[in-house]
C-alpha cells in the first residue's frame, strides 16, 4: 500500500521549509521511495495554472472561480504525478508528500472565502474522485504563542531573498490569519460530516525546527509501519538523531538562531524548544 500525506496550515508554519524536505530525508533513510510535490503545482501545466491562480488572485476573481481552477490544478497533479506513482488504489509501495491538498481550498475558498461546502464537495467530486489523503498533518501555532511567533516569522521570510511566492493571502492581516487557524482546526469536522476515512494529527510548528521534525515523524510512524513493517520508533529515533549531522538540519538550526536575533530585536521571546 502507497501513502498520500498532505501538510495543512497557514502561512509560515514551515510546511515547504521545514517539514517536507526534513520527512522525505527521513523517509529515504528508512527505506522508502518518497516523492514531494505541492499545490497548485506539481507539473509544467500546474504550474502554469498556480501563475493564472496568483494572478486572478490579483483582480479580484470570485473565490468559486479560483475553487475550480485549485481543483482543475490538481486533477492534473493527479493525473501527471500522484497516481502515476502510487497507483489508481495506492497499491505501490511508496510515499507522495504534498504541501497543501484539498484541504486548502476547503479552508481558503469555503470556510473564509464563502463558497458554500456543497459547492467545494461538488468540485471535490468532479475533480478529486475520491482520491483523499491516508494522513494530514496540520502545522498550527498554540493560540499564546502566535502572534509572537507569526510576526517573527514574516519578519524573517520578508528578509529571505529566496524569491518566494507572495501573494494576497501572505499579507492577511494577523486577526485573518489567527481565524484562518481556527477554520483549518476543523477540517478533521469536515472530513468526519462527509463520513471521509482519513486520519489527521496537530503538530506544533512554534517549536525548534528539530522538534517540529520529531513531532511530525512519530505521528507518521503508524502510516510507515504499512509500507515497511520493521519500521520502529526505536529505528526513527535513531535516524533523527543521525540526521542532525545533515546539511538540512544544520541549515534550520541557523535558521532558527536567525530568528532568535531578529527576535530579540523586535523584543519577542524565544519560542519554546
Amino acid at each position: 500500500m502507497g501513502l498520500l500525506i498532505t501538510i495543512e496550515g497557514g502561512e509560515f508554519t514551515g510546511k515547504s521549509s521545514v517539514v517536507i524536505p526534513a520527512l522525505k530525508t527521513v523517509f529515504e533513510h528508512c527505506g522508502i521511495e518518497t516523492l514531494t510535490s505541492r499545490e497548485p503545482g506539481g507539473t509544467a501545466r500546474g504550474e502554469e495554472i498556480r501563475q493564472e491562480i496568483f494572478a486572478k488572485l490579483k483582480e479580484g476573481a470570485t473565490a468559486h472561480e479560483l475553487a475550480t481552477l485549485f481543483n482543475k490544478a490538481r486533477r492534473i497533479h493527479l493525473d501527471e504525478v500522484i497516481i502515476p506513482l502510487l497507483g489508481e488504489n495506492k497499491e505501490q509501495p511508496k510515499i507522495v508528500l504534498l504541501d497543501r491538498y484539498l484541504d486548502s481550498t476547503r479552508i481558503y475558498q469555503g470556510l473564509e472565502a464563502g463558497v458554500p461546502m456543497k459547492e467545494i464537495k461538488a468540485l471535490e467530486d468532479e475533480y478529486v474522485r475520491g482520491y483523499f489523503p491516508d494522513l494530514t498533518l496540520i502545522l498550527h501555532f498554540p493560540e499564546d504563542q502566535f502572534k509572537k511567533t507569526f510576526t517573527l516569522r514574516k519578519t524573517f521570510a520578508d528578509q529571505q531573498t529566496n524569491n518566494r511566492d507572495i501573494n494576497l493571502w501572505d499579507e492577511a492581516n494577523l486577526e485573518k490569519h489567527i481565524a484562518r487557524q481556527h477554520k483549518y482546526l476543523q477540517s478533521p469536522d469536515l472530513a468526519k460530516q462527509w463520513n471521509e476515512s482519513r486520519a489527521f494529527e496537530l503538530v506544533n510548528a512554534a517549536q525548534h525546527p528539530h522538534s517540529v521534525i520529531s513531532d511530525a515523524a512519530l505521528a507518521c510512524l503508524p502510516f510507515l509501519k504499512i509500507i515497511k513493517n520493521t519500521v520502529s520508533s526505536t529505528q526513527l529515533e535513531q535516524t533523527l538523531r543521525l540526521l542532525k549531522t545533515h546539511e538540512l538540519w544544520q541549515e534550520l538550526n541557523s535558521y532558527f538562531n536567525e530568528q532568535q536575533t531578529i527576535a530579540a530585536s523586535l523584543n519577542i521571546p524565544e519560542p519554546v524548544s
